[in-house]
């Protein structure tokens, strides 16, 4: 019942006109974790970047191009796009070494920048809302909730610590907290 409605709370249209200005026309871009894939086609279609999709299981709905791989090791040489997208991706890695191995990978795989979409609760009432929503959006599509969140400070550690200068940072509201990092390789 659910399956229909959730996909529609997402502001996909919304979220692609706030990160449109870090795509170009004619750069390639690779959206890690891209779900039914709808925000990278909206990006697209708004900028001329040309996406692929990369995901663990097959949802995409979209005429993009889509890769599957092991959530591991990212099935592109080194520096093959110009900019790599994860929105809502890493806190659903099963520990927080995985989210390390996700993001050296990332590194790898990108020319210039990476943006990341991330939950960032202030304090633990919104750790426990942002959880709860996690299970409730996320479980009729098989996705795991593993509640890896950090702070906003702790994802900034975790960037630096993976050799990425945190170029910009900006906070969105959207269910819950969430911020834009915009990291430079």
């Amino acid at each position: 019942m659910f399956q229909h409605l959730l996909p529609n709370l997402r502001p996909r249209r919304n979220d692609a006109k706030k990160l449109s200005p870090y795509f170009h026309q004619g750069e390639t871009a690779a959206d890690i974790g891209a779900g039914s894939g709808m925000l990278a086609y909206e990006l697209q279609k708004i900028t001329g970047a040309s996406f692929t999709l990369l995901d663990v299981t097959d949802y995409h709905t979209v005429p993009l191009p889509l890769q599957l791989f092991d959530g591991n090791t990212i099935p592109f040489p080194d520096k093959h796009f110009d900019t790599t997208l994860l929105v809502l991706v890493l806190h659903h890695l099963k520990t927080f070494k995985d989210q390390e191995v996700l993001l050296r990978e990332v590194r790898r795989v990108t020319k210039k920048q990476v943006l990341i979409v991330e939950v960032t609760p202030p304090n633990a009432f919104w750790w426990w809302l942002n959880a709860i929503w996690d299970v409730i959006a996320n479980s009729p599509h098989g996705v795991p909730s593993t509640f890896f969140y950090r702070s906003e400070s702790g994802w900034r550690d975790l960037f630096q610590l993976m050799s990425f200068q945190n170029v910009e940072s900006k906070k969105w509201m959207r269910i819950f907290p969430v911020t834009l990092y915009v990291l430079s390789c």
